[in-house]
C-alpha cells in the first residue's frame, strides 16, 4: 500500500523546499515552500500574498495590493485534494 502520492514531475521540478502541493483540475501545479508559493512555475514570495484559504476542493489565493498578484484573486479546484501533500 502506498501511503504518499506520486509526486509530479510539476511538483518535482521545484528547487525549494516542499511544505505542500497540489495540482489543479486544468493541470496547474502549486507548491507552498518556506520562502514562496510557487504557482506553475511563477515564485510568489509570501510578503505578496494577503491570504490563502481552501475549502476541499477549492484553494483561494489573494494577493496583496502591491507585488505580483497586485490584490487579485485566483481560485483553483484541486485535483484529488484529499491525497494532495507534502
Amino acid at each position: 500500500m502506498r501511503l504518499r502520492p506520486k509526486v509530479p514531475v510539476e511538483v518535482r521540478a521545484v528547487a525549494d523546499r516542499r511544505l505542500a502541493w497540489g495540482l489543479t483540475t486544468d493541470g496547474v501545479a502549486l507548491v507552498a515552500s518556506p520562502t514562496c508559493l510557487h504557482v506553475n512555475g511563477e515564485q510568489v514570495p509570501w510578503w505578496q500574498v494577503e491570504r490563502v484559504g481552501w475549502a476541499d476542493p477549492t484553494l483561494r489565493i489573494v494577493g496583496r495590493s502591491h507585488g505580483y498578484l497586485r490584490g487579485a484573486e485566483t481560485r483553483g479546484l484541486l485535483e484529488d485534494s484529499g491525497r494532495s501533500g507534502a
